[in-house]
């Protein structure tokens, strides 16, 4: 390894993030400034929180300054019910004895947003002929939550981590599952990311609805309303069962929690006030799952797209130009993009194409700025057919969006 080599990090997507890069702990530190905003040692690996340009790339360098010891791990006393972590923006609090989140913190408003939980749903006994209908969230019971261990596996100025090990029980005692968690922060971040592996020992049963190991979600506001993600646009729904593979909003009068759902499509609704994410039905081979919690996020399209889409880190021997870089730069945070392409006639590339779509329900013209002028633009069908010339001043293309858009431009050289 050079004394010039480190990480070269990419954003494929066209939104400025911050996210956190996980080496191993004999690295050294790198110097903090540039994309680097910080960084820190822990037992397993060193993290380093880097602020990465809208669809571009950032550097770091190769650390100069030997990590420090990691710091001990706090010994709470027996009494002792919970460990929080929290950041500029958000407090979470998990529970000692589940191993769950026991309440999450937004700085900016007070009470509990979310409360989180591993469990496995117990079909109710089959009716018998004859029976009057009941309601199967009326006779189901869950698993009971038992953590044999909770521990805080990374703290510092960059990243804070909790990882929970343990059981999940029926009401007589014996373990369905064995279940690991773990809780990141990281500094400057509204989301707290939830990676979970279960073991399941009991399958589930046939009716997916009434059978499966889920992650449920519990809030204090009957009133609340829940948006789920249409495609990637926000809808609100009164649905008892539903398909949210990228979000399920969940807005109270003054506070909002964002469950990001990483892909996991399916979700059941219990209740006025609880959430269930399924994880593990009959047949899923998956046992390793990753979701996320936002206190007050603006717009969880972005963030929705930042947890599935993390950036690709290469190893390096010599640095670019450049300690960072954008391509291509959407200034509505309400529009992300979906699809790019380049156009390429006789064997060169003469422009681009993208596809954008508004999220949010806001007509308005949007700039889509380009790493050079374009010289000229159009809005093209999905066909690739012109549908009408768009106005282009310097690197920028101006954009017209109607209210949930799906549209595609094509830019030229």
């Amino acid at each position: 390894t050079t004394a010039s080599a480190g990480h070269l990090l990419f954003n494929a997507q066209p939104f400025a993030r911050r996210e956190v890069l996980r080496l191993p702990p004999s690295e050294l530190l790198p110097a903090t400034g540039g994309p680097v905003v910080t960084s820190q040692t822990a037992s397993d690996a060193t993290q380093v929180v880097v602020e990465l340009p809208p669809m571009g790339f950032a550097w770091v360098p190769q650390g100069t300054t030997p990590p420090a010891a990691p710091a001990a791990k706090r010994k709470s006393k027996a009494a002792e019910k919970e460990i929080a972590i929290q950041n500029e923006l958000i407090q979470v609090v998990v529970s000692r004895e589940t191993g769950g989140i026991r309440s999450v913190y937004d700085a900016n408003q007070r009470g509990n947003l979310l409360s989180q939980q591993l469990a496995f749903r117990l079909p109710p006994p089959k009716p018998k002929p004859g029976d009057v209908w009941r309601d199967p969230d009326a006779d189901a019971g869950y698993s009971t939550m038992v953590a044999r261990s909770v521990e805080i596996t990374a703290a510092g100025p960059a990243y804070h981590e909790v990882t929970s090990t343990g059981e999940l029980v029926d009401p007589e005692g014996k373990r369905t599952a064995g279940f690991t968690q773990c809780v990141g922060l990281c500094r400057g971040s509204r989301v707290a990311v939830l990676d979970i592996e279960l073991d399941a020992d009991v399958p589930p049963r046939a009716d997916p609805w009434n059978s499966y190991y889920a992650c449920r979600f519990a809030w204090g506001d009957e009133s609340a309303e829940l948006r789920r993600s249409v495609g990637l646009t926000s809808q609100a729904t009164d649905a008892r069962n539903m398909e949210a593979p990228y979000f399920i909003d969940i807005r109270a009068a003054k506070t909002r929690a964002t469950v990001l759902t990483g892909g996991w499509p399916y979700h059941r609704r219990v209740g006025n006030r609880m959430l269930d994410s399924l994880l593990i039905v009959r047949g899923e081979s998956r046992r390793r799952f990753r979701l996320g919690i936002g206190a007050g996020l603006a717009h969880p399209a972005q963030h929705a797209l930042a947890l599935l889409d993390p950036p690709l880190a290469l190893e390096r021997n010599a640095p670019p130009k450049s300690a960072s870089g954008w391509l291509f730069h959407i200034d509505a945070k309400s529009v992300v993009a979906t699809h790019w392409d380049t156009v390429v006639e006789d064997d060169r590339v003469v422009g681009f194409r993208t596809r954008l779509w508004e999220t949010e329900g806001k007509a308005g013209r949007v700039h889509l700025r380009c790493f050079r002028a374009p010289a000229a633009a159009r809005q093209i069908d999905f066909a690739a057919q012109r549908l009408v010339d768009l106005s282009v001043e310097g690197d920028t293309i101006a954009v017209d969006f109607a209210p949930f858009e799906w549209l595609e431009v094509e830019g030229r050289w």
